[in-house]
């Protein structure tokens, strides 16, 4: 259903010799000027052999998974990466949803608290991990509390700047990050 929603909705907004792909007419302002500052946006080659879009690049938002149990927290949390130009899948406030996310939606990264009610959100992070999609914690427990395998990954503790979550979350996903990533 959201892959119709996108394909029937899809706006091309154009800057210059760039071309834009928004979700939504509403996203196409937000969009085109996110490709300036790249909050949020990244790019994709298309396959030359499209040949609709072939050989162009096209800019995406990237879908970030909120993993949080205090519904009213998740959906700020996903507020305030729709204002910075990301897009929130979810949010998910148990292991269970989280991972049904994973499987069925293609997602860019994850924003994930550890306490999810009675569980802990490891299974979440390991099955990230395998998929090789980056991850971030937003908690309030302390990097010590990670089990050691965890413990590289980025960690943002409660209560927490909104810019600074936003420029961690760019950086967790810029080629950089990813090439450095354990």
């Amino acid at each position: 259903m959201a892959t119709a929603r996108r394909e029937q909705s899809a706006v091309f907004a154009r800057a210059g010799n760039e071309k834009s792909l928004c979700i939504d007419q509403q996203r196409a302002r937000r969009c085109d000027r996110s490709r300036g500052s790249r909050i949020g946006a990244h790019f994709v080659r298309v396959d030359e052999g499209n040949d609709r879009l072939g050989g162009i690049e096209v800019q995406e938002t990237a879908r970030v998974l909120v993993v949080e149990d205090e519904m009213l927290f998740a959906e700020t949390l996903s507020g305030l990466l729709q204002d910075a130009g990301f897009e929130a899948a979810g949010p998910a406030g148990t292991i269970d949803s989280a991972m049904g996310v994973i499987e069925t939606s293609t997602i860019d990264a994850a924003i994930l608290d550890i306490r999810l009610y009675d569980e802990l959100s490891y299974p979440v992070a390991y099955a990230l991990r395998d998929r090789g999609i980056p991850f971030m914690f937003l908690t309030s427990y302390q990097t010590r509390d990670l089990p050691a395998d965890l413990r590289r990954r980025p960690l943002v503790e409660k209560p927490f700047d909104p810019s600074m979550l936003v420029r961690r979350l760019r950086a967790l996903l810029s080629p950089a990050e990813a090439l450095t990533g354990d």
